[in-house]
């Protein structure tokens, strides 16, 4: 078995090569970064044709800027990269095709304590919209294909080499470690659910392992608020950092995950803890 990852020089990216690397081999596992592989430009996917096999799958993991900072123009730059893929990969069998999505398909500003698969999307960003309509593309380009898939939708993930600007546990870490103050909007009591990196790149390899096609939930069922994380970096350190609060611009909203079918599918998963994710940030 190959495998073949299209965008790997992101925080997911990075790691998904690596434990793909330990698990199967090195020589068994290809990456491609945008440096190399402009998307926007089909005639470049000849560069990836000597890996493209019947025994190969593929992790889409290619998207251009992230959901802060996304405009008009990166949702088309995003929709070409897609539809490029898929006029290529047409007439070329695969193993199997993982897309890499996001909760923000249900909504950036949606108040839902029970996100399932079958929740009404719902994106209000240009990047959630973006993955969003890439997703129902795979979906039907693959169902005509009659090649197994999988759509993926995570949470915020954090973990060693994410940017320590992510709002949420990465730049609540990297302030305590330098001792500065920690803008919290509002009362910092909304809950969100939280993925550490190493449990993204396992459940993402025991899903490719397991005969399912479709769209599933990557998330653990613990969820906690933005004050828990401080106070529990609080107790990690035995700093006080000083916490500027500031009134929030938009409604308060509980954004919650549930995992009862990725449980059905790949059975019970140890997660990694809030706690201890935080202090390994920490080390």
């Amino acid at each position: 078995m190959k495998h073949l990852i299209i965008g790997n020089s992101g925080f997911v990216g990075k790691h998904l090569e690596k434990y793909l690397e330990t698990k199967y081999k090195k020589k068994n596992v290809f990456g491609f970064a945008s440096k190399f592989l402009d998307l926007t430009k089909i005639e470049n996917y000849k560069k990836i044709n000597k890996f493209v096999k019947k025994n190969t799958t593929i992790y889409f993991l290619a998207f251009n800027k992230n959901q802060k900072n996304a405009s008009l123009k990166d949702y088309e730059i995003n929709h070409k990269i897609i539809t490029n893929f898929l006029d290529y990969i047409k007439n070329k069998k695969i193993r199997k095709f993982l897309f890499f999505s996001t909760q923000s398909i249900y909504g950036e500003d949606t108040d839902n304590k029970n996100i399932t698969e079958k929740t009404l999307p719902n994106p209000t960003s240009f990047y959630g919209i973006a993955k969003y309509n890439c997703e129902r593309l795979v979906e039907k380009f693959f169902i005509l294909k009659k090649t197994p898939f999988l759509i993926v939708r995570t949470p915020r993930i954090y973990g060693p080499g994410d940017d320590p600007n992510n709002y949420g546990p990465s730049l609540f870490t990297q302030k305590f470690k330098d001792k500065e103050n920690i803008v919290l909007w509002g009362d910092g009591s909304e809950k969100r659910n939280y993925l550490y990196i190493t449990d993204v790149v396992k459940i993402i390899d025991l899903l490719i392992n397991k005969n399912f096609s479709g769209f599933i939930n990557i998330c653990s069922n613990e969820n906690r608020s933005f004050k828990f994380l401080i106070n529990t970096l609080n107790k990690l350190t035995k700093i006080k950092i000083n916490i500027i609060s500031k009134p929030r611009s938009r409604q308060q909203v509980d954004q919650i995950m549930n995992n009862r079918f990725l449980k059905k599918i790949i059975g019970n998963y140890p997660f990694i803890s809030i706690k201890k994710g935080l202090r390994n940030l920490l080390k």
